[in-house]
């Protein structure tokens, strides 16, 4: 794949079979940090996700609200987002979208979003780029949305200290978990038990057009 500027040539991982994730995993694998378009469609993503951090002088329960306002806002739009804990300190909302948008379309859809859920809790949330102005806010990385951007994949493995998962999570179980509650050794009892509640993401395809005509024109609905 040739970089933007076409003077270099990227290579990426197609990880389409178990022979090729073994292949990684001897090379010393660890995280895995899939796009969000899948080959040959790579221009246009399959899902819209809403990326939410913590910053300094917040908390968890900050994290989880800020988690249900983005819900809140999707169940008014009649659309359905699927959470995960990241693994790290925050939350990841994947909105499936039918394969028709582009990366431009699907951040405009998570920024519009994200401006509406700061103007309503400004005290708490922001689009803040710069690390140490987001102080005591809850930061919601709408630009995570961009051709060759990578969010860590469900029931990936971060590489930290317990070995903790990104694990999908249903949307009543978000105030009983933690960041880091799930870990490489407890995951599989879980999905042994419950099943894999991002199943529905992978096949679930959505119409974001009629909130994406405001989102371009700067309308506020």
């Amino acid at each position: 794949m040739w970089s933007k500027d076409k003077q270099s040539y990227i290579n990426f991982i197609l990880c389409d079979n178990v022979e090729t994730l073994i292949w990684m995993a001897n090379l010393g694998t660890i995280e895995i940090n899939p796009w969000l378009s899948r080959f040959p469609s790579l221009d246009k993503p399959d899902f819209a996700v809403f990326d939410i951090d913590p910053a300094d002088g917040t908390t968890w329960p900050d994290v989880v609200l800020v988690a249900k306002l983005v819900k809140e806002l999707l169940d008014e739009w009649k659309l359905e987002g699927f959470p995960k804990v990241s693994g790290g300190t925050g939350i990841h909302i994947y909105v499936p979208l039918e394969p028709v948008y582009t990366y431009r379309e699907s951040a405009a859809f998570v920024r519009f979003a994200a401006e509406l859920i700061r103007q309503a809790y400004p005290e708490k949330v922001t689009l803040e780029r710069i690390v140490r102005q987001r102080y005591g806010h809850v930061y919601i990385d709408y630009p995570q949305n961009a051709r060759g951007q990578t969010i860590l994949a469900a029931y990936g493995v971060k590489a930290l200290d317990g070995a903790p998962v990104s694990v999908p999570v249903l949307w009543d179980e978000l105030d009983q978990v933690g960041p880091q509650s799930r870990n490489i050794k407890t995951v599989p009892d879980r999905l042994e038990r419950m099943g894999d509640p991002f199943a529905e993401a992978l096949t679930r395809k959505q119409d974001i057009n009629p909130i994406l005509q405001n989102a371009l024109s700067g309308n506020t609905m």
